[in-house]
């Protein structure tokens, strides 16, 4: 399977499963830890949708794209695309009026203010 169909079927099954639930963040979670720039793109493109499920999860993406963990488990945010992810949100803010996006920009922005690394465990 190549990256681009991981980062597809992985956006699918969020999609396809419950909000909030574990197996929706699991593939969020994945999503964070690939990093690439079509990661960022497909995350882009999601919250370009007129569905607000879609925009929700492209936002929850963004929120920690490029999050990983080091050998000794510390979470590293390294987050490259953070000062875009930032100019996205504030865009966003702009004409989003569904509450569960405006809750993950929250979200988001939150983050990315929040230290780039922290003990494992935490963020």
């Amino acid at each position: 399977m190549t990256r681009d169909e991981e980062i597809h079927e992985r956006i699918s099954a969020a999609l396809a499963a419950p909000e909030d639930s574990d197996e929706r963040w699991a593939q969020v979670t994945a999503l964070h830890y690939l990093d690439t720039d079509p990661s960022f793109d497909a995350a882009v493109a999601l919250c370009e949708s007129p569905e607000p499920v879609r925009r929700q999860l492209g936002v929850d993406i963004l929120a920690q794209l490029g999050t990983r963990k080091t050998g000794d488990d510390r979470v590293i945010f390294d987050r490259p695309h953070c000062d875009r992810v930032v100019d996205l949100l504030r865009q966003m803010l702009k004409s989003e009026a569904q509450p569960t996006v405006l809750a993950s920009i929250a979200y988001a922005d939150e983050i990315s203010a929040a230290p780039r690394v922290s003990p494992a465990g935490a963020g």
